[in-house]
């Protein structure tokens, strides 16, 4: 189980992805899963779809959770 402090809020959305370029005559169609901005990219998807977005908890990865704390040597001067 994660602290509370170590998550972070994120949102995903249901998204219009283009259709499969072996049909020329396809209509684009809904993400089978919700995805965040980052993640439609790399999928090439087209919009999201209204009204589907979410709002997920996540873990924060090891890099974001040392950005956020410091440690006192950091922080004193000299």
């Amino acid at each position: 189980m994660a602290y509370p402090e170590a998550m972070k809020y994120v949102e995903v959305f249901t998204w219009l992805m283009p259709p499969p370029a072996w049909t020329p005559k396809g209509k684009p169609h809904k993400s089978r899963w919700k995805m965040t901005v980052e993640e439609a990219a790399t999928f090439s998807a087209i919009a999201p779809v209204d009204g589907s977005m979410e709002i997920r908890r996540v873990d924060l990865t090891l890099e974001e959770q040392r950005s956020m704390h410091t440690n006192a040597w950091q922080t004193s001067k000299p």
